[in-house]
């Protein structure tokens, strides 16, 4: 009895005890069922920021980039939209690129809207789009990549954005509408054949601020002035001097310049470019002067209107089929006959020696370098003697 006594003392001073304690000051240890770190689901995120207001076509296919908070536009998908919407949120997700080949045909598109979400535009993404007339690249993409617009056979007009660092090779190949285009300074890299074929564009204006690339005249040159890049081929001149300032001609520079009838080399140029005056098909004479060391693969192809060329005694290498097709040449006058040989490969070190006497009669000359028959599938070279 003493025991149950004591024991009942014991529980009822404890609870007074513990009435009297603040448990407030004491650790929480409560359970919980769910994890310390929470994940936001795409669905819960709040669209702030660039295009917060945009709302993209429906139905766009895309893909969920690796961050899991943004996604790549892939292709038309579902949508029937002509006036695209690009960028904003799909499904939460933050669109931030337009992959490659992601509109590619799509020639029922005849406006496109790009979010200023939109960072990067992919290779062939608008390739064949043809009756898209315009488009407006905004300020946060920074890369146009390869044929992103090439053969856009409708576009008229492009703005550029201010934070572009690199356009792709072929990127507005053949847009043989596109009249007129700005290259903010921001541009660093202008790939190959970037706007070869464009037919009526009389006009390369590159920002003064650019530090890689100047316009002159109306064309597009690097910086120091030493390469002609591109030369506007809308232009409606019919003869052109390259400046004496030009070292290189740019690959694929006039290609298709079909107004051009003359063009005069300036004596500093040494080389060039592989298809640098090919398909320009008004044009009759060409004088290579001294000073040219390199003549590119089908530098001359497909100008079927020219009928005489000069060969200044400095070229030591024609590329292969730099005249062919043009089947209208009946003259080449080498300056230096002796030492030229052929091979099949560009890196040939010896070859299959040409007859000094036959580089000497003009007409058998032409007929070396443009005929299926002779020589014009092969690398000349020059050896000093």
């Amino acid at each position: 009895m003493k025991k149950i006594l004591c024991v009942l003392t014991f529980v009822i001073a404890l609870a007074c005890v513990l009435a009297s304690c603040d448990f407030s000051i004491l650790p929480n240890f409560e359970m919980s069922t769910t994890s310390e770190e929470t994940t936001t689901t795409p669905e819960e995120t709040t669209p702030e920021g660039p295009d917060a207001s945009l709302t993209p076509s429906v139905g766009l296919a895309y893909e969920v980039n690796d961050d899991g908070k943004t996604c790549t536009i892939t292709g038309i998908g579902a949508c029937t939209d002509t006036d695209l919407r690009i960028g904003g949120y799909i499904n939460g997700y933050k669109v931030t690129s337009i992959g490659d080949y992601a509109f590619y045909n799509c020639d029922g598109l005849t406006s496109v809207t790009i979010g200023e979400s939109v960072t990067s535009i992919g290779n062939y993404a608008f390739r064949y789009c043809s009756v898209l007339t315009s488009i407006i690249i905004p300020n946060s993409v920074t890369s146009i990549g390869n044929d992103a617009f090439s053969s856009c056979s409708a576009l008229t007009s492009v703005t550029i954005g201010d934070s572009v660092t690199t356009i792709g090779n072929y990127a507005f190949y053949n847009c043989y509408r596109l009249t007129s285009i700005t290259i903010p300074d921001s541009v660093t890299s202008i790939g190959n054949h970037a706007f070869a074929y464009c037919s009526a564009l009389t006009s390369i204006v590159v920002d003064k601020d650019n530090t890689t690339y100047q316009s002159i005249n109306g064309n597009l040159y690097s910086k120091d002035g030493k390469t002609l890049i591109a030369y506007a081929i809308g232009k409606t001149d019919t003869s052109f001097t390259i400046p004496n300032s030009v070292t290189s001609i740019g690959n694929y520079a006039f290609c298709n310049c079909y107004r051009l009838t003359s063009v005069t080399i300036g004596e500093s140029v040494t080389s060039i470019g592989n298809y640098a005056f090919s398909s320009c098909s008004a044009l009759t004479s060409v004088t290579i002067g001294d000073s040219v060391t390199t003549i590119g693969n089908y530098a001359f192809y497909n100008c079927y209107n020219l009928t005489s060329v000069t060969i200044g005694d400095s070229v030591t290498t024609i590329g292969n089929y730099a005249f062919y097709n043009c089947y209208n040449l009946t003259s080449v006058s080498f300056s230096t006959f002796n030492g030229w040989w052929y091979a099949s490969s560009a890196d040939a070190r010896s070859g299959t020696a040409l007859s000094a006497d036959s580089l000497s009669n003009a007409s058998t000359a032409a007929r070396y370098l443009r005929s299926s028959s002779y020589y014009r599938n092969y690398y000349w070279f020059r050896t000093a003697q």
